[in-house]
């Protein structure tokens, strides 16, 4: 009698440690990469350069060519994004990676309403160039976006 509770107990201690330990695992802290991941995901899909390229009419066979490559470029980055992150999210920390894409896209609207403000202003390529959101802090953190090299492929 008394060696089968001992049993119960220590089945369900090693279950209680074996469900400590899964939660544990599946709830790790994402790591830089994980954030800039996330981050960047919200960006490409809030700012939406695909619909803002192809929106573009009347251009030469060159800019034709040069929209199509920038489109693609934004699909395949956008995949390299979700191809590593979608695995990894499982274990990590729900709440943090959410932040990050909170992140993102109130950087993407922020740096919306700086450049339609800048446009009200400037008139010409020149001024819109000098002024129009390279230095906002918004557009400064979605630049960050543009380099990839982090993904381990």
């Amino acid at each position: 009698m008394q060696f089968s509770h001992r049993l119960v107990v220590s089945v369900t201690v090693l279950q209680l440690f074996a469900m400590t330990m899964s939660s544990a695992y599946s709830q790790q802290m994402p790591n830089r990469d994980d954030l800039k991941a996330a981050y960047c995901i919200s960006v490409m899909q809030s700012h939406s350069l695909e619909d803002g390229l192809k929106s573009l009419t009347g251009l030469s066979s060159d800019a034709d060519k040069f929209v199509a490559t920038e489109i693609d470029k934004h699909r395949t980055d956008l995949a390299r994004l979700q191809a590593y992150l979608r695995p990894r999210a499982k274990f990590l920390d729900l709440d943090s990676l959410n932040s990050a894409r909170l992140r993102g896209v109130a950087d993407s609207t922020r740096y919306d309403v700086d450049i339609m403000s800048c446009f009200t202003d400037c008139r010409d390529i020149e001024c819109l160039e000098r002024h129009c959101g390279k230095d906002s802090a918004a557009g400064i953190r979605l630049s960050t976006c543009d380099d990839l090299t982090f993904l381990p492929f």
